[in-house]
Protein backbone atom coordinates (compact mmCIF):
# COMPACT_ATOMS: atom_id res chain seq x y z
CA UNK A 1 0.00 0.00 0.00
CA UNK A 2 2.73 2.62 0.72
CA UNK A 3 4.61 1.60 -2.62
CA UNK A 4 1.24 2.96 -4.41
CA UNK A 5 0.93 6.10 -2.52
CA UNK A 6 4.23 6.93 -3.15
CA UNK A 7 3.75 5.86 -6.86
CA UNK A 8 0.59 7.78 -6.93
CA UNK A 9 2.09 10.68 -5.62
CA UNK A 10 5.56 10.38 -7.74
CA UNK A 11 3.07 10.41 -10.72
CA UNK A 12 0.51 13.08 -9.67
CA UNK A 13 3.17 15.42 -8.95
CA UNK A 14 5.28 14.99 -12.33
CA UNK A 15 8.19 13.39 -10.60
CA UNK A 16 9.83 10.66 -12.05
CA UNK A 17 9.61 7.58 -10.46
CA UNK A 18 12.17 4.57 -10.56
CA UNK A 19 11.12 1.17 -9.51
CA UNK A 20 13.06 -1.72 -8.94
CA UNK A 21 11.83 -4.87 -7.86
CA UNK A 22 12.63 -5.72 -3.79
CA UNK A 23 14.37 -9.14 -4.52
CA UNK A 24 17.35 -7.45 -6.50
CA UNK A 25 20.71 -7.31 -5.45
CA UNK A 26 21.95 -4.07 -4.00
CA UNK A 27 24.53 -4.26 -6.83
CA UNK A 28 21.60 -3.88 -9.37
CA UNK A 29 19.61 -1.17 -7.38
CA UNK A 30 23.30 0.78 -6.86
CA UNK A 31 23.70 0.71 -10.78
CA UNK A 32 20.02 2.07 -11.19
CA UNK A 33 21.34 4.71 -8.54
CA UNK A 34 24.04 5.29 -11.31
CA UNK A 35 22.51 5.52 -14.28
CA UNK A 36 19.36 7.61 -12.98
CA UNK A 37 20.67 9.77 -10.01
CA UNK A 38 17.39 10.48 -8.05
CA UNK A 39 17.00 12.83 -5.49
CA UNK A 40 15.07 10.46 -2.90
CA UNK A 41 16.14 6.45 -2.60
CA UNK A 42 12.70 4.36 -0.75
CA UNK A 43 14.03 1.18 0.67
CA UNK A 44 11.44 -1.84 1.83
CA UNK A 45 14.32 -3.97 2.98
CA UNK A 46 16.67 -3.01 5.46
CA UNK A 47 20.23 -3.86 5.88
CA UNK A 48 21.36 -2.76 1.88
CA UNK A 49 24.80 -1.13 1.24
CA UNK A 50 23.44 1.35 -1.23
CA UNK A 51 25.32 4.20 -2.88
CA UNK A 52 23.32 6.72 -1.88
CA UNK A 53 21.39 7.33 1.56
CA UNK A 54 18.09 5.56 1.79
CA UNK A 55 14.42 6.59 3.61
CA UNK A 56 12.38 3.65 5.06
CA UNK A 57 9.55 3.33 3.13
CA UNK A 58 7.43 2.18 6.62
CA UNK A 59 8.15 5.82 7.51
CA UNK A 60 6.65 7.49 4.39
CA UNK A 61 3.19 8.20 6.52
CA UNK A 62 4.58 9.63 9.19
CA UNK A 63 6.37 12.15 6.82
CA UNK A 64 3.65 13.12 4.88
CA UNK A 65 1.19 13.57 7.55
CA UNK A 66 1.90 16.97 8.08
CA UNK A 67 1.15 17.94 4.89
CA UNK A 68 -2.48 19.00 3.35
CA UNK A 69 -4.44 16.55 1.68
CA UNK A 70 -5.79 18.79 -0.51
CA UNK A 71 -4.83 18.22 -4.62
CA UNK A 72 -1.97 20.25 -5.61
CA UNK A 73 -3.92 21.82 -8.59
CA UNK A 74 -0.53 20.78 -10.90
CA UNK A 75 -0.87 19.85 -14.59
CA UNK A 76 1.66 17.62 -16.29
CA UNK A 77 2.84 17.77 -19.41
CA UNK A 78 2.66 14.28 -21.55
CA UNK A 79 5.75 14.05 -22.77
CA UNK A 80 7.20 14.51 -19.61
CA UNK A 81 9.27 11.09 -18.38
CA UNK A 82 6.83 9.60 -15.63
CA UNK A 83 8.48 6.12 -15.49
CA UNK A 84 12.41 4.92 -15.87
CA UNK A 85 11.69 1.01 -15.53
CA UNK A 86 14.89 -1.32 -15.90
CA UNK A 87 14.05 -4.62 -17.98
CA UNK A 88 15.01 -7.70 -16.28
CA UNK A 89 18.40 -7.97 -18.85
CA UNK A 90 18.08 -11.74 -18.92
CA UNK A 91 20.37 -11.71 -22.19
CA UNK A 92 22.02 -8.36 -21.39
CA UNK A 93 22.91 -5.79 -18.38
CA UNK A 94 19.27 -4.32 -17.94
CA UNK A 95 18.85 -1.41 -19.11
CA UNK A 96 16.28 1.57 -17.95
CA UNK A 97 13.53 2.05 -20.34
CA UNK A 98 11.82 5.57 -20.11
CA UNK A 99 7.84 5.93 -20.11
CA UNK A 100 6.00 9.34 -20.43
CA UNK A 101 3.03 10.51 -18.98
CA UNK A 102 1.20 10.35 -22.06
CA UNK A 103 2.98 6.58 -22.62
CA UNK A 104 0.85 5.07 -19.04
CA UNK A 105 -2.44 7.32 -20.62
CA UNK A 106 -2.52 5.89 -23.83
CA UNK A 107 -2.15 2.58 -22.63
CA UNK A 108 -4.89 3.00 -20.00
CA UNK A 109 -7.18 4.56 -22.37
CA UNK A 110 -6.53 1.68 -24.98
CA UNK A 111 -6.88 -1.05 -22.50
CA UNK A 112 -9.90 -0.07 -21.38
CA UNK A 113 -11.64 0.33 -24.97
CA UNK A 114 -10.38 -3.53 -25.30
CA UNK A 115 -11.52 -4.69 -21.58
CA UNK A 116 -14.57 -2.51 -19.55
CA UNK A 117 -13.10 -2.65 -16.61
CA UNK A 118 -16.36 -3.20 -13.81
CA UNK A 119 -15.90 -1.21 -10.61
CA UNK A 120 -16.82 -4.41 -8.93
CA UNK A 121 -14.22 -5.97 -10.07
CA UNK A 122 -11.59 -6.82 -7.16
CA UNK A 123 -8.11 -7.63 -8.40
CA UNK A 124 -5.69 -9.42 -6.53
CA UNK A 125 -1.67 -7.75 -7.12
CA UNK A 126 0.39 -10.70 -7.10
CA UNK A 127 3.47 -9.99 -9.43
CA UNK A 128 5.88 -7.19 -8.92
CA UNK A 129 5.01 -3.78 -9.16
CA UNK A 130 8.31 -2.53 -10.69
CA UNK A 131 7.25 -4.65 -13.75
CA UNK A 132 5.14 -2.19 -16.00
CA UNK A 133 2.65 -5.08 -17.17
CA UNK A 134 1.20 -5.16 -13.24
CA UNK A 135 1.85 -1.54 -12.68
CA UNK A 136 0.19 -0.11 -15.78
CA UNK A 137 -2.69 -2.58 -15.33
CA UNK A 138 -2.91 -1.26 -12.11
CA UNK A 139 -3.19 1.91 -12.82
CA UNK A 140 -6.07 1.12 -15.35
CA UNK A 141 -7.85 -1.06 -12.46
CA UNK A 142 -7.43 2.12 -10.34
CA UNK A 143 -8.95 4.71 -12.93
CA UNK A 144 -12.58 2.42 -13.10
CA UNK A 145 -12.85 2.73 -9.72
CA UNK A 146 -12.37 -0.95 -8.86
CA UNK A 147 -10.15 -2.46 -5.67
CA UNK A 148 -7.04 -3.79 -5.60
CA UNK A 149 -5.73 -6.01 -2.89
CA UNK A 150 -2.37 -7.12 -2.28
CA UNK A 151 -0.75 -9.95 -0.17
CA UNK A 152 1.51 -9.41 2.40
CA UNK A 153 3.56 -12.13 1.27
CA UNK A 154 3.36 -13.87 -2.46
CA UNK A 155 2.96 -17.58 -1.74
CA UNK A 156 0.45 -20.13 -2.81
CA UNK A 157 -1.00 -20.09 0.62
CA UNK A 158 -1.19 -16.66 0.91
CA UNK A 159 -2.82 -16.24 -2.65
CA UNK A 160 -5.58 -19.23 -1.48
CA UNK A 161 -6.56 -17.28 1.31
CA UNK A 162 -6.60 -14.24 -0.39
CA UNK A 163 -9.05 -15.47 -3.12
CA UNK A 164 -11.66 -16.54 -0.43
CA UNK A 165 -11.41 -13.28 2.14
CA UNK A 166 -11.35 -10.50 0.02
CA UNK A 167 -13.94 -12.65 -2.73
CA UNK A 168 -11.20 -11.53 -5.53
CA UNK A 169 -12.37 -11.27 -8.79
CA UNK A 170 -10.00 -11.07 -11.25
CA UNK A 171 -5.69 -11.82 -11.16
CA UNK A 172 -3.05 -10.81 -13.11
CA UNK A 173 -1.18 -13.54 -13.87
CA UNK A 174 2.17 -15.42 -15.43
CA UNK A 175 0.70 -19.01 -17.05
CA UNK A 176 3.41 -20.51 -14.39
CA UNK A 177 1.00 -19.84 -11.96
CA UNK A 178 -1.50 -20.82 -13.34
CA UNK A 179 -0.17 -23.90 -14.19
CA UNK A 180 1.02 -24.52 -10.35
CA UNK A 181 -2.50 -23.59 -9.27
CA UNK A 182 -4.12 -26.49 -11.95
CA UNK A 183 -1.65 -28.83 -10.92
CA UNK A 184 -2.48 -28.56 -6.85
CA UNK A 185 -6.37 -28.85 -8.31
CA UNK A 186 -5.28 -32.30 -10.10
CA UNK A 187 -2.76 -33.52 -7.51
CA UNK A 188 -6.25 -33.06 -5.00
CA UNK A 189 -8.51 -35.01 -7.26
CA UNK A 190 -6.26 -37.59 -7.23
CA UNK A 191 -5.33 -37.49 -3.38
CA UNK A 192 -9.28 -38.03 -3.14
CA UNK A 193 -9.42 -41.01 -6.07
CA UNK A 194 -11.59 -38.43 -8.47
CA UNK A 195 -8.92 -37.98 -10.97
CA UNK A 196 -11.50 -39.19 -13.52
CA UNK A 197 -14.24 -37.69 -12.48
CA UNK A 198 -11.87 -34.18 -12.69
CA UNK A 199 -11.31 -35.12 -16.44
CA UNK A 200 -14.75 -35.98 -17.17
CA UNK A 201 -15.67 -32.56 -15.40
CA UNK A 202 -13.46 -30.59 -18.15
CA UNK A 203 -15.09 -32.20 -21.37
CA UNK A 204 -18.29 -31.76 -19.99
CA UNK A 205 -17.70 -27.87 -19.03
CA UNK A 206 -16.25 -26.96 -22.53
CA UNK A 207 -19.78 -27.59 -23.64
CA UNK A 208 -21.89 -25.99 -21.12
CA UNK A 209 -22.57 -22.52 -20.71
CA UNK A 210 -20.38 -20.50 -18.37
CA UNK A 211 -22.25 -20.47 -15.34
CA UNK A 212 -23.43 -23.99 -15.58
CA UNK A 213 -19.64 -24.52 -15.67
CA UNK A 214 -19.15 -23.18 -12.87
CA UNK A 215 -22.22 -24.95 -11.41
CA UNK A 216 -20.62 -28.28 -12.33
CA UNK A 217 -17.06 -27.25 -10.49
CA UNK A 218 -18.57 -25.71 -7.47
CA UNK A 219 -16.17 -26.86 -5.25
CA UNK A 220 -13.52 -25.81 -6.72
CA UNK A 221 -15.06 -22.06 -7.55
CA UNK A 222 -15.36 -22.60 -3.37
CA UNK A 223 -11.58 -22.74 -2.92
CA UNK A 224 -11.12 -19.84 -5.21
CA UNK A 225 -13.50 -18.07 -2.87
CA UNK A 226 -16.29 -18.13 -5.23
CA UNK A 227 -16.02 -15.08 -7.34
CA UNK A 228 -13.20 -15.76 -9.27
CA UNK A 229 -14.22 -14.89 -12.68
CA UNK A 230 -11.41 -13.43 -14.97
CA UNK A 231 -7.89 -14.00 -15.18
CA UNK A 232 -5.41 -12.06 -17.42
CA UNK A 233 -2.48 -13.87 -18.36
CA UNK A 234 0.96 -12.26 -19.88
CA UNK A 235 4.56 -12.42 -19.64
CA UNK A 236 4.74 -15.53 -22.04
CA UNK A 237 1.99 -18.02 -24.02
CA UNK A 238 -0.35 -19.72 -22.13
CA UNK A 239 -0.13 -23.13 -22.95
CA UNK A 240 -3.65 -24.08 -24.27
CA UNK A 241 -4.40 -27.01 -22.36
CA UNK A 242 -3.75 -25.19 -18.96
CA UNK A 243 -6.06 -22.30 -20.19
CA UNK A 244 -8.71 -24.38 -21.69
CA UNK A 245 -8.72 -25.94 -18.48
CA UNK A 246 -9.61 -23.35 -16.37
CA UNK A 247 -11.75 -22.09 -19.24
CA UNK A 248 -13.58 -25.09 -18.80
CA UNK A 249 -14.24 -24.36 -15.18
CA UNK A 250 -15.76 -21.23 -15.63
CA UNK A 251 -12.62 -18.62 -15.65
CA UNK A 252 -12.72 -16.69 -18.43
CA UNK A 253 -8.51 -16.54 -19.91
CA UNK A 254 -7.63 -13.37 -21.31
CA UNK A 255 -4.04 -13.40 -22.64
CA UNK A 256 -1.80 -10.56 -23.90
CA UNK A 257 1.34 -9.84 -24.93
CA UNK A 258 3.59 -6.75 -24.72
CA UNK A 259 6.84 -5.06 -23.98
CA UNK A 260 8.32 -2.40 -21.40
CA UNK A 261 9.02 -0.07 -24.20
CA UNK A 262 5.56 -0.08 -25.62
CA UNK A 263 4.08 1.04 -21.99
CA UNK A 264 3.77 -2.09 -21.56
CA UNK A 265 0.59 -3.53 -23.39
CA UNK A 266 0.60 -3.90 -27.16
CA UNK A 267 -1.59 -6.42 -28.39
CA UNK A 268 -4.47 -7.96 -25.71
CA UNK A 269 -7.49 -10.22 -26.63
CA UNK A 270 -11.14 -8.78 -25.23
CA UNK A 271 -13.52 -10.83 -22.69
CA UNK A 272 -15.66 -12.19 -25.72
CA UNK A 273 -13.06 -13.17 -27.85
CA UNK A 274 -9.89 -15.50 -26.63
CA UNK A 275 -8.23 -17.78 -28.88
CA UNK A 276 -5.56 -19.25 -27.28
CA UNK A 277 -3.13 -19.71 -30.27
CA UNK A 278 -3.35 -15.57 -30.17
CA UNK A 279 -2.60 -12.32 -27.28
CA UNK A 280 -4.64 -10.68 -29.46
CA UNK A 281 -5.62 -7.47 -31.75
CA UNK A 282 -3.12 -4.34 -30.81
CA UNK A 283 -4.82 -1.91 -29.14
CA UNK A 284 -6.69 1.27 -31.21
CA UNK A 285 -3.21 3.68 -30.39
CA UNK A 286 -0.42 0.83 -30.92
CA UNK A 287 1.20 0.32 -34.69
CA UNK A 288 2.75 -2.99 -35.07
CA UNK A 289 5.32 -4.22 -37.59
CA UNK A 290 6.66 -7.82 -38.16
CA UNK A 291 9.53 -8.43 -39.85
CA UNK A 292 10.67 -11.90 -41.27
CA UNK A 293 14.23 -12.45 -41.84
Amino acid sequence: ILWIEMMLGTLLLGAVLVPVDVQSSDDVVNRAIESTSPRLVFVTKAGRELSQVSLDLDELDQRISSFSADALGLSCRGDLPALIVFTSGTTADPKGVVLTQSNLLANIVALLERIDVPTSWRLLSVLPLSHTYELTASLTVLARGACIYYPVHVTPLEISRSLVDYQITTILAIPQLLTLMLDRMRQSAQEQGKSKVFRLAVTVGERLPFAARRRLFTSVHRQLGGHLAVVVTGGAPIPPEVGKVWEAMGVRMVQGYGLTETSPILTVNSLSDRPFDSPGRPLANEIGRASCR
